[in-house]
């Protein structure tokens, strides 16, 4: 209903239908907003809340509301976190600030002969430079050298606040927005330097107060915070949340699913179809989710991305016929590989290479014979054949016009 606090509190104490759903009494009181806050944070703890997801769902089975192997549907949405929008100067100087602020707390005498009157003028308030603050250099290098002095200080003179929260803070934002070079000055990292660039999103902190809030974009949506992923019964009967699952905003939904997976299956609620959209298929977990839960995974295939097979000009892995005896593969034109390899992986798998030798163009503007990229394959021939009959019947699903239109129709429902 994206009501806020205050408004909840009062619907709660005007409403007849809240205060059903709480069973209340009609005169009663209701409460102040800010216990709403003090809940939330409860229930953050230990666990709580995947607990008492845990108990409803229990009810509602014994209910017969739930059941196991029937159709659920997964979808995520993104989460923001309630963190300000910082440039990269008032995200080191708003960790400087926040560790000042907490060293005050803790031992405000050790901060007598450290802190200066420039110091309370920069870190005494807010940041809110904007993006184009007066003489930014000056700023950056002021910054920057701030707190390589009050990180070295805190490891020198009061290592007990070393492993504080605000004192980590500043040290992970410095470290990644600021390197030491060899003669031992503050240098401020730039975008494209190599080893003393900018981390990527996966891993850079955004905000001094939420280090595990991520900045991540999809499409055309864009945001700093996390990924939530719902699971729901999608049966004819009542539509269930089974689960519930929250990862940084910068993880791939594919990779949420084995844990939802295993949730599911210690609740005793695995479904037997299982609707997701494009961001959660692959042939490859199709294969596994079938094998170690008898899980059929319902999605759209993934398409090509890279610029080969988009331009249509290259040749699939069917098209090639391989010898696992012989260890060679057969190109369409009837040439043999050259080069037989099985690099260490994750998930194990062969890879074939060729030269221009065996019957391709040279590529242009070249004096010698390129390698051609390889072509690589799962080393089992009957995994090989099993997963192109997962990536048929999935792409049989997906060009049927009533699978598709029921898919399309879960998926939507999910996505509203």
């Amino acid at each position: 209903m994206e009501l806020s606090d205050r408004q909840a509190a009062e619907a709660v104490r005007c409403r007849i239908d809240f205060k059903y759903a709480l069973g209340m009494e009609l005169d009663g009181p209701g409460f102040h907003h800010s216990v709403l806050t003090d809940f939330r944070a409860r229930l953050a703890d230990e666990g709580r809340a995947d607990k008492l997801l845990d108990l409803v769902l229990e009810r509602i089975k014994a209910a017969g509301l739930v059941t196991e192997r029937g159709r659920q549907r997964t979808d995520s949405t993104h989460i923001l976190s309630a963190v300000r929008d910082l440039t990269r100067l008032e995200l080191v100087t708003e960790a400087m600030r926040a560790a000042l602020e907490e060293l005050a707390r803790q031992a405000p005498q050790e901060l007598v002969g450290l802190v200066t009157e420039e110091w309370g003028t920069r870190y005494g308030r807010a940041a809110r430079l904007g993006k184009n603050p007066t003489r930014p250099k000056t700023r950056i290098k002021n910054t920057g050298d701030d707190v390589y002095l009050l990180l070295r200080y805190v490891r020198t003179y009061l290592r007990t606040l070393w492993q504080g929260p605000q004192v980590q803070s500043p040290r992970q934002v410095f470290l990644q927005n600021f390197w030491i070079d060899e003669r031992a000055r503050v240098r401020w990292r730039e975008p494209g330097d190599g080893e003393a660039g900018l981390p990527p999103s996966s891993i850079a902190i955004v905000s001094p107060y939420d280090l595990t809030t991520r900045y991540a974009r999809r499409n055309e949506t864009r945001w700093k915070g996390f990924l939530a992923h719902v699971t729901e019964t999608c049966d004819d009967a009542v539509n269930i949340i089974t689960d519930v699952t929250t990862t940084p905003a910068t993880l791939y939904d594919i990779k949420a699913l084995p844990a939802i997976h295993n949730r599911l299956a210690e609740r005793n609620l695995l479904p037997g179809e299982h609707l997701v959209d494009g961001g959660y298929t692959s042939v490859v977990e199709q294969d596994q989710v079938g094998r170690e839960h008898g899980i059929t995974l319902v999605g759209p295939v993934r398409p090509k991305r890279t610029r080969q097979s988009r331009k249509g000009n290259v040749f699939d892995r069917d098209a090639f016929t391989i010898d696992w005896e012989r260890q060679h593969a057969v190109c369409p034109q009837g040439k043999l590989s050259r080069q037989w390899a099985t690099p260490p992986a994750i998930t194990p798998y062969v890879q074939r290479r060729a030269r221009d030798a065996d019957g391709r163009t040279p590529a242009p503007n070249t004096h010698r014979a390129p390698e051609l990229p390889g072509l690589a394959v799962h080393p089992k021939a009957d995994r090989v054949a099993h997963y192109g009959e997962i990536l048929t019947s999935a792409e049989r699903r997906e060009g049927s016009p009533s699978s598709a239109g029921g898919t399309q129709r879960e998926a939507g429902r999910a996505e509203a």
